[in-house]
């Protein structure tokens, strides 16, 4: 089981670095990774590593490892050290497979995320990776998108509204009204979330540096992966960062907000 994280700053110059602490708990008590309430690296799951990986001449992403993971459910938390975007790979060994999942979020310093992971390596093998997502932190982060200017003010307001009338259907009870706030929430995003599409080469040649779009005949390669590179902040034009920012922002609220609508139960 391997994890990577890293993240990018709101401000500029959108350093990109570690930024995040990443810590894993066996549901047991076994752990690896930087303990915030102690300050401390622990590694009490066997064999486990915790270092900071150096991508070229500069330290990009935290690395926890633990070569032989127990069977069970883990929590993974992730602690912001700055204000920013951040990214972490979880990377699974399953009956000889990698497993491969990358979730993101909006974090301000001293926050903490939680992914949850169910792990299994047995003949009939099983893995869960998901987000912890509740309301609070679906406020939190349009907060800070808000508050750092990454998200349009008025769609952050009508987003807002509707998490208000969702807190209150949750409040009630009433699980059908939840959905449908939740659900008009997720259709704000996804429309917000068309001005970002990346639809052409025209639109390819937009976003991504000359690295990317100088050859053209590198072009088709490119629309094939270019959700992956558009992780990456390095590989947006200077003028376009900005938009960059909205857009991932919109995208993270978009699948936070998902992982919840799955997570309310049905009638």
């Amino acid at each position: 089981m391997e994890m990577y994280g890293g993240s990018t700053l709101f401000d500029s110059q959108h350093s990109k670095g570690p930024f995040i602490e990443l810590f894993l708990k066996h549901r047991f008590g076994q752990c690896a990774g930087y303990d915030k309430k102690s300050g401390r690296i622990l590694s009490s799951l066997p064999g486990s590593c915790y270092v900071e990986q150096a991508i070229g001449s500069g330290s990009k992403s935290r690395s926890l490892v633990v070569p032989d993971p127990p069977d069970g459910k883990y929590t993974l938390s992730v602690t912001a050290n700055e204000s920013g975007v951040y990214l972490v790979e979880v990377d699974v060994m399953v009956n000889d497979d990698y497993v491969s999942k990358s979730i993101s979020g909006l974090a301000s310093s001293g926050d903490v995320q939680e992914i949850e992971i169910s792990y299994s390596n047995s003949v009939a093998a099983q893995l869960l990776i998901s987000k912890k997502v509740d309301l609070a932190l679906l406020k939190r982060e349009i907060e800070m998108a808000l508050r750092k200017g990454r998200l349009d003010r008025q769609t952050g307001k009508d987003l807002v509204r509707d998490l208000m009338h969702l807190d209150r259907a949750l409040a009630c009870n009433v699980q059908a009204d939840a959905r449908n706030h939740l659900g008009l929430f997720i259709s704000r995003l996804q429309k917000r979330q068309e001005k970002f599409r990346i639809k052409s080469q025209r639109d390819i040649k937009n976003w991504f540096t000359d690295y990317f779009t100088a050859n053209p005949h590198d072009l088709l390669e490119i629309e094939g992966k270019k959700d992956v590179f558009f992780l990456n902040i390095d590989n947006i034009r200077e003028q376009k960062k900005e938009d960059w920012f909205e857009a991932r922002s919109v995208a993270i609220l978009l699948e936070d907000a998902n992982t919840m609508l799955a997570g309310l139960s049905r009638p």
